[in-house]
């Protein structure tokens, strides 16, 4: 006779043996039902064997050993941005590209690309460096193809509570038909985490200056 998990309807077969012992589920409609609290059921939660927990450390270990030029880490360590200065254009519209990779919730993504004209990012540095010294206002950066990357830092509170936020949009092709995704997401930061994507930024643009001259 199958064993039919109470909270997804779906059999159970990896662990028959603990049915019983699972209040008749599945271990991970288990971990949702009792364990998760009041997280959302797509984001990690406190407890170590908590699966996302999981995905999310198999992508830091997988990152860890590469080196990029900012590493942007959440204040509850759960989410992370990466980026690395991959290429440049001087001769027409000053800009730069950066290599992305980030990780928000289960929802990783490692490769992409994007495109900011260089006053873009300047203007970007100028307000992070102003929310540093200040506490107020908010920085915000914009990819040359519109909509495609946005990343905002803005102050919450007079205590130097910080929030970063983003979004990148995607788009795939099935046969002739272009589907777009679209991904919003943020963390919480501190002031250093702002220091250090004002530095890791003025640092991609001298290394842009000093191999092209």
């Amino acid at each position: 006779m199958k064993k039919i998990c109470k909270r997804c309807g779906q059999p159970v077969i990896i662990n028959q043996d603990y049915y019983d012992v699972f209040e008749g589920m599945h271990w991970l409609c288990f971990h949702l039902s009792f364990e998760h609290g009041n997280y959302d059921p797509d984001e990690p939660c406190d407890d170590p064997s908590c699966p996302w927990n999981r995905i999310s450390e198999s992508y830091r270990a997988d990152y860890s050993e590469r080196n990029w030029d900012i590493k942007l880490i959440a204040c509850n360590s759960r989410q992370l941005i990466e980026m690395k200065l991959v290429d440049w254009e001087s001769k027409h519209l000053p800009s730069m590209c950066t290599q992305i990779g980030f990780l928000g919730g289960v929802v990783g993504y490692k490769g992409k690309k994007v495109w900011y004209e260089l006053s873009e990012v300047n203007n970007f540095i100028d307000s992070l460096n102003k929310l540093n010294e200040k506490y107020i206002g908010r920085a915000v950066l914009k990819s040359m193809s519109p909509r495609e990357f946005e990343m905002e830092i803005e102050n919450i509170d007079k205590f130097g509570h910080f929030v970063l936020k983003y979004s990148f949009t995607f788009y795939e092709y099935i046969g002739d038909h272009r589907v777009e995704s679209l991904i919003n997401s943020g963390f919480e930061i501190d002031l250093q985490t702002i220091c250090k994507l004002a530095n890791g930024f003025t640092k991609m643009i001298n290394m842009r200056y000093s191999n092209n001259p």
